[in-house]
């Protein structure tokens, strides 16, 4: 019995080996060199990183750093920002240095290193502008300067013609005449006479004005440059003669009122005054023409009768004289002292 047993501990024994045998599974095979290209793959990577990392500062800074060189100094110093401690009692704002150091031999700091040690202190860190201008940026234009611009087109009145400008100032002489003005009204006086230089009655009323504030050869000017563009101008050499009689010159204002004979139906004073020199000066024969040429216009002026009658009786008229005494008489027109005086003659003469 001890026998069989242990034959059959033996076939058990031979039969769970077997078992194991058979349900042994070979381990599976391990590649430990995968471990080592992955590490090594990691360690680049850090490498690579790190450097990246440390690269990047000095990069940022040497393209600032160009940056900054190729801009005026005065830009440099407008967009540099200074960080600086700021006390819990201030306000926070950025400052400007106005100092600042050469772009060549100062460091550049980059951002991390900018600590401030200051308790509960704040940076206030201004935002970054770009630099890249140049100086042949067009300038800019503000919308001030821009309806500045607008609004100076705006306001300005529209061209107006010679005529327009004429009628203008001559509007702004009357004002000014009305006010007592006398300073503004001979402004506009020669401005209008440079607008218009032929303008006859600009000039009549600039050189009474002249003549008035005692300056009779300033009006004596005026009146001789409109003659001298326009000859045949009969009030502007009517005045020029008054103005020259007024100077003790009755002579010279007699040859110019000879000069030119306009219409005596449209210019009788013109004649009135020429007359009256004539006779004035002892030219009885103009003078006795001259009448004679007004009587034929208006037959009705006992001045200018009387005014015929006296040339004719100086130059010895007896029967011109008689005849235009009696129509100066008749039209009754003169004082009685003028009426006596004809009388008296009209009884010398016969008449």
């Amino acid at each position: 019995m001890s026998v069989i047993n242990k034959m059959l501990q033996d076939l058990d024994a031979r039969e769970s080996n077997q078992s194991n045998t058979a349900n042994y599974v070979e381990p599976a095979k391990r590649y430990p060199w995968m471990w080592l290209v992955l590490v090594a793959l990691l360690i680049i990577a850090a490498v690579l990183v790190a450097k990246w990392w440390w690269t990047r500062p000095a990069v940022s800074s040497a393209t600032g750093q160009s940056q900054v060189e190729s801009l005026p100094r005065s830009t440099v110093v407008k967009n540099m920002p200074v960080v600086k401690q700021v006390n819990r009692s201030e306000p926070l704002q950025p400052q400007i240095d106005t100092t600042v150091a050469s772009t060549e031999t100062q460091p550049d700091i980059p951002e991390s290193n900018a600590v401030v040690e200051s308790e509960n202190a704040e940076i206030a860190e201004p935002q970054t502008q770009d630099v890249a201008k140049t100086d042949q940026e067009e300038p800019v234009v503000t919308e001030q300067q821009q309806t500045a611009t607008h609004s100076s087109f705006s306001m300005q009145p529209a061209q107006l013609t010679a005529e327009q400008e004429i009628a203008r100032l001559e509007s702004e002489i009357q004002l000014a005449l009305s006010e007592q003005n006398i300073g503004e009204a001979i402004k506009g006086l020669l401005q209008l006479i440079e607008q218009s230089p032929q303008h006859s009655k600009a000039r009549q009323k600039l050189a009474n004005l002249y003549n008035e504030q005692g300056k009779p050869l300033l009006a004596e000017q005026i009146l001789r440059a409109g003659l001298a563009l326009t000859p045949d101008d009969a009030p502007q050499r009517l005045m020029l003669a008054r103005l020259l009689t007024q100077e003790k010159h009755p002579q010279q204002a007699l040859s110019l009122l000879q000069e030119v004979n306009p219409d005596i139906a449209l210019y009788q004073e013109y004649y009135i005054y020429l007359a009256t020199l004539a006779q004035q000066s002892g030219n009885d024969a103009l003078a006795m023409q001259t009448y004679l040429d007004l009587t034929r216009v208006a037959t009705d002026n006992a001045k200018w009768w009387l005014g015929l009658a006296v040339s004719a009786d100086r130059l010895a008229n007896k029967a011109l004289a008689i005849s235009s005494y009696h129509k100066a008489l008749n039209l009754a027109q003169l004082d009685k002292s003028v009426q006596a005086f004809i009388r008296q003659r009209i009884a010398v003469l016969g008449g």
